[in-house]
């Protein structure tokens, strides 16, 4: 059996395949006959699926997180693809490959990795500071945990290697953006953007869809990350208080907002910087995983989500990308503001001999009035 690929279902294919299960519902139609509801992904994608018949007997085979055979047809259905199931049943996880089954970072992940340890080599110039980030980077309980964590479950870098790719960008968005404020500390604001979601590599399990685990919902990944930070500090002999205490307060207070989960509001510049970062990266790359799966839905908006809770407008490049198609601005209203063109007047100097009298900018309306005047004081 070869496998099939999300990415490449067409209308009218035969598919025997194995896939993921992210979702599988029991339902009743209008006839009252049963038939599952079910999700399927792979690391290329995500495809609705039903099954119509012998829906209570199949719906024994297998769970939602199971990987599954199926047996079945793509049909298109409601403007999309959809897989009309005959057969599944759930098989051995050991005879798959998890990394087939889960989106994955585009970028190099070991690479990723070593750029992260050498940002904190060259860049930290607080031995305190530093020492602690490679001691927790490189723990062998951390390490290769932190490299496939994803950064969330759906809302941004929700792929196996998120964590990671999400606090890299930051640490070198950090970097370039703390050129314009030397007056805040950059190896606070680095340890901030390592640490502020590294509970996750607990809080999140990487091989079971990103499913929460019980860790994650009974503590969550702010907890989890200070009793982190603090068991490592603790193996620095003489680390001291108030750089953990600053670096700890970075991490309770991330999500900005009490409401957010935060149970702190930022309160130093190094913590409303992270937070703002932090922010703005999610929130650019929640909008471009929103894009991509919505590139079936309408051709200008993408609908309400709970990410942003409003519908988005996706079509700003297109717009500019065709204004510039369309013909080209007039040669006086394009000119630079620093080379006008000349005026008309400007080429053609008045003759200063001519006896023509420069008749006055008048209207017929203007005449008519200037008539009917006239014609009132007779």
């Amino acid at each position: 059996m070869q496998k099939i690929y999300v990415k490449d279902l067409k209308e009218g294919l035969n598919v025997d395949s194995i896939f993921l299960c992210a979702h599988k519902a029991l339902l009743f139609g209008k006839n009252n006959k049963s038939y599952i509801n079910i999700k399927l992904i792979d690391k290329t994608g995500q495809v609705e699926a039903r099954v119509w018949d012998k829906a209570e007997l199949l719906t024994q085979n297998f769970e939602k997180h199971d990987y599954i055979r199926v047996l079945g047809r793509v049909v298109y259905y409601q403007d999309h693809l959809q897989l009309n199931v005959f057969e599944v049943a759930s098989i051995d996880p050991a005879q798959i490959q998890p990394e087939d089954f889960l989106p994955r970072s585009k970028k190099e992940i070991p690479q990723m990795f070593q750029d992260l340890l050498k940002i904190c080599r060259e860049d930290m110039q607080n031995p305190w500071v530093r020492q602690l980030m490679l001691n927790i980077l490189t723990d062998p309980g951390i390490e290769s945990r932190f490299q496939i964590a994803p950064a969330a479950k759906t809302n941004h870098h929700a792929w196996v290697g998120g964590l990671l790719e999400h606090v890299l960008g930051l640490c070198q968005l950090a970097k370039l953006v703390l050129k314009q404020y030397p007056q805040i500390n950059l190896d606070l604001v680095l340890a901030g953007m390592i640490m502020h979601d590294i509970g996750k590599i607990q809080e999140i399990d990487p091989e079971r869809l990103f499913a929460y685990t019980d860790r994650g919902r009974l503590i969550g990944h702010l907890i989890i990350g200070v009793e982190i930070l603090i068991r490592k500090a603790a193996e620095i002999p003489g680390f001291p208080d108030k750089i953990l205490d600053h670096i700890e307060h970075i991490i309770l207070s991330h999500h900005g907002r009490l409401e957010y989960g935060s149970p702190k509001r930022p309160k130093t510049l190094e913590a409303i910087v992270v937070s703002y970062l932090d922010d703005m990266d999610s929130k650019i790359q929640g909008f471009e995983d929103l894009l991509a799966r919505d590139a079936e839905g309408d051709p200008a908006w993408i609908p309400f989500n709970q990410l942003f809770q409003r519908p988005l407008y996706k079509r700003t490049q297109l717009d500019l990308e065709e204004s510039l198609q369309a013909e080209a601005l007039p040669q006086a209203q394009s000119q630079p503001h620093g080379d006008k063109a000349p005026r008309d007047k400007d080429k053609n100097p008045p003759n200063k001999n001519s006896t023509n009298p420069k008749k006055p900018l008048t209207s017929n309306l203007g005449e008519l009035l200037q008539q009917s005047l006239q014609g009132n004081s007779k």
